[in-house]
């Protein structure tokens, strides 16, 4: 609801607006009842659904009414971008402006010959294909010119060690003198693709304790997802108490995401409720025969994400 203020066309906090229309459409209900007027003057009351829209030239009574409801849930109203942006939106807003000072920042940003470093990289990168595949054989020589060329732009052991340790820090998990708290000790026993992630969120009481066993299986799924995989067709809908964590937990995957990235660190932070309505339907005791016929996954997928989900859960 972005225009519930008629005369400066600005939006209310949305949990304002809900008590608001709430509150009005009791008041439509008692004035149906009551015979006054020919029927709602603000808009239609929905059986479990209220819908509020506001006519093009309110009255001054109506007015009134809107003033005093707004007055009566103590709001404020604020611009209507606050209201309207979608949040997804705004978090890629922020992913693409920190590329971007990322990009600035680079080493290589400043140097005349970035593209011959970047050609060199891309040589580096299919030399070491090569040797994967044991063609041990090809240029050995140039690939070690290379990686010293190259190697000149990444950053040192230590300073990578130090970095880790700056967000290790700033979320709880060490001391400013780098000595573990009960929560990094925690953090350190964990097995996962980004520990501190999986720490965070076993830790994190206000949703967790409001799950019970089997959405939490599901959460810690959505959390510690490796499988590359996307289910296009699961006829398993998520529990709503799983959907809600899962989309608190987005906000904090993007604070640490963007801590990640401000100390130049590649870690993974999953977040993705795809396939963790699965784990929760198996947790919470659907029959293989039929959570198999629910999806288009093969068994050998389905079997290795739920035995991988397991093995987290076990720790």
């Amino acid at each position: 609801i972005v225009n519930l203020d008629p005369r400066s066309q600005v939006g209310l906090p949305y949990p304002d607006a809900r008590t608001v229309v709430d509150t009005m459409a009791v008041w439509l209900n008692q004035q149906q009842r009551q015979g006054e007027g020919d029927g709602p003057v603000w808009g239609e009351v929905l059986p479990g659904l209220y819908w509020l829209e506001m006519p093009d030239e309110p009255t001054d009574r109506q007015g009134a009414i809107l003033y005093d409801l707004c007055e009566e849930v103590g709001s404020e109203v604020v611009p209507p971008a606050a209201a309207v942006q979608p949040p997804a939106v705004a978090r890629q807003t922020k992913v693409v402006e920190r590329a971007q000072r990322n990009l600035e920042e680079a080493a290589i940003h400043t140097r005349t010959d970035r593209q011959q470093v970047l050609r060199m990289g891309l040589d580096l990168l299919a030399l070491e294909k090569q040797l994967k595949r044991g063609n041990r054989s090809a240029r050995t020589a140039q690939l070690n010119e290379l990686k010293e060329a190259y190697g000149s732009l990444t950053r040192p052991p230590w300073q990578e060690f130090l970095a880790v340790g700056r967000v290790l820090a700033k979320w709880g998990a060490l001391t400013d003198e780098f000595v573990p708290t009960s929560f990094g000790s925690l953090v350190g026993y964990l097995n996962a693709a980004n520990e501190l992630w999986l720490g965070h969120v076993v830790c994190w009481e206000p949703v967790i304790d409001r799950l019970n066993p089997s959405q939490f299986a599901g959460l810690i799924h959505a959390v510690t997802k490796d499988f590359s995989r996307k289910a296009s067709d699961i006829k398993v809908r998520p529990s709503s108490a799983l959907m809600d964590a899962v989309s608190e937990l987005e906000d904090h995957a993007e604070r640490l995401r963007e801590d990640q990235e401000n100390e130049l660190i590649d870690l993974s932070i999953p977040v993705d409720i795809n396939t963790a309505s699965l784990v929760e339907a198996w947790a919470d005791g659907m029959s293989w025969e039929e959570l198999t016929a629910r999806t288009n996954l093969e068994q050998g997928d389905l079997c290795s994400l739920i035995r991988r989900t397991a093995e987290v859960l076990r720790q």
